[in-house]
């Protein structure tokens, strides 16, 4: 009994890992806290909404493996992530772990300074690993989506369901389903 009594206050007194929300509040890089809410840049674990602004994805995966970016991932209408990048070749993955809700834009974008109107196309785009943890995962929105690949991942074991309800979703490769658990896609509207 006593066992069982440690083991339950243990448990409530462990730090759990808690979702919030960090908004976009200027352009500019991922990784610089100016561009977040809270001057904090968003944790894997975290849900991401950007607003009216353009966020460049700068962030490098250590070795070549897939880093962890966020939970959900929302673009507003006017917002704008940029996936694109020169000069390596490293091919960047990155997971979220929740839905991506696109109204905005999701792709390449161009190499020049934010505030510029014309530039060249990024040599490079990156790759999104949908990383299922849910029963139901969606990506959605009626925005413009273009990863490079996008991996649909479960490891899980347990059957999961994705439903693809966005507009404009683009590849420059491949959709690829991986995992040891049955995934059920769904493509609804005018899904490509």
């Amino acid at each position: 009994m006593k066992s069982l009594f440690i083991g339950l206050l243990l448990l409530i007194l462990s730090p759990a890992v808690v979702s919030q929300t960090i908004q976009s509040q200027a352009n500019g890089a991922w990784s610089n806290p100016s561009t977040w809410s809270g001057n904090q840049v968003p944790s894997a674990s975290d849900d991401v909404e950007i607003l009216g602004h353009t966020v460049h994805l700068d962030l490098v995966p250590s070795g070549g493996q897939p880093l962890g970016l966020c939970n959900n991932l929302i673009v507003s209408i006017s917002g704008v992530l940029q996936l694109g990048y020169n000069g390596t070749s490293i091919d960047k993955q990155f997971i979220v772990t929740g839905d991506i809700n696109c109204n905005g834009t999701i792709s390449s974008g161009r190499d020049l300074p934010i505030s510029v109107g014309e530039g060249l196309i990024y040599a490079n785009n990156s790759s999104f690993i949908l990383s299922l943890s849910s029963d139901t995962t969606s990506i959605l929105g009626s925005g413009y989506m273009h990863p490079e690949d996008l991996i649909i991942s479960n490891e899980t074991g347990v059957a999961k369901t994705v439903n693809i309800e966005n507009y404009n979703v683009a590849l420059d490769e491949d959709l690829i389903t991986e995992g040891n658990g049955h995934i059920k896609l769904n493509f609804r509207k005018y899904t490509y």
